[in-house]
């Protein structure tokens, strides 16, 4: 009935409702429990938040119309109290809510960064390894030609001392160029074992003109047939590097890999310079 009506309702107003009216016995009921006279409504966008109930005054006096109007401002006062109540709990769970979705995104943007960290790596680590084993296998076959140069000057050395068909320099010199040959070899297994390492994301002091050196080795057997010269133009007070050896030998690789790729038939010049910069304190390769 208030909220239809939007306006006070005193107990005499209630008492002059037509019989017929449905609520009449109830309105006047409410009054009679609450011993009031006149009730004040407390309107929000014409929904019912509340109301004042007044009784009788003390003097016995009648409401005039300047009380009715301090009241209507009281129960206006009111309703916006109550709404702005209303707003901050509504503000408070909107915040509590976005608070918590922030830590739930928050978590799965973490959780997403940290498997595709892990993608990466372990893609990173495969390509590695499968760029390691192309090269294992060229450097296998280069290990066989001095492998089988010194196999063969030793066993021709020793049936050489046997029979004593040759003089004592000849057969010293053939013993050093087989140990020339043993070292070369050596120097092709040394690089692959820095460049096959597991590549754990870790700082070591890096030479890098010997890093380059190391892809080099390992890439020659790919380049020995072309028609290419490679140039080395190395500062040799360079310092070292902190980064990780085998990280930046596989760069090495990939770089002098695309320019031999990058040569009209095989043929062409390669110049690799590496220098230092002592005021930006950096490498330039």
């Amino acid at each position: 009935f208030l909220e239809k009506s939007e306006e006070p309702l005193s107990k005499i107003t209630a008492e002059r409702l037509g019989q017929r009216y449905e609520q009449r016995e109830e309105i006047l009921q409410f009054f009679n429990d609450l011993k009031t006279t006149m009730i004040i409504p407390m309107l929000s966008q014409k929904r019912l938040l509340g109301m004042i109930a007044l009784g009788n005054k003390k003097s016995g006096e009648l409401l005039v119309h300047e009380d009715m109007e301090l009241l209507t401002t009281i129960a206006n006062q009111a309703v916006t109290a109550i709404e702005n109540a209303h707003a901050y709990e509504e503000i408070e769970k909107l915040n509590l809510e976005l608070e918590r979705k922030v830590a739930q995104r928050t978590a799965s943007l973490r959780k997403t960064l940290e498997e595709k960290e892990k993608t990466q790596k372990q893609l990173v680590q495969s390509e590695s390894l499968a760029a390691i084993g192309q090269l294992v296998a060229g450097a296998a076959h280069e290990l066989n030609n001095p492998l089988a140069s010194a196999s063969s000057l030793i066993q021709s050395s020793l049936e050489t001392i046997s029979k004593a068909e040759k003089t004592g320099d000849d057969v010293a010199d053939d013993l050093k160029f087989s140990l020339k040959e043993l070292r070369r070899m050596r120097d092709i297994v040394k690089s692959l074992l820095d460049l096959s390492r597991q590549t754990q994301v870790y700082v070591e002091p890096v030479p890098v003109n010997v890093a380059i050196d190391d892809a080099l080795r390992i890439l020659y057997n790919q380049y020995k047939y072309l028609r290419v010269e490679i140039e080395k133009n190395y500062d040799e007070n360079l310092p070292v590097v902190e980064g990780n050896f085998a990280n930046l030998g596989q760069v090495f690789i990939n770089v002098i890999k695309n320019a031999l790729q990058a040569l009209p038939n095989g043929v062409g010049r390669i110049i690799l310079t590496t220098s230092y910069d002592s005021g930006k304190d950096s490498v330039a390769i």
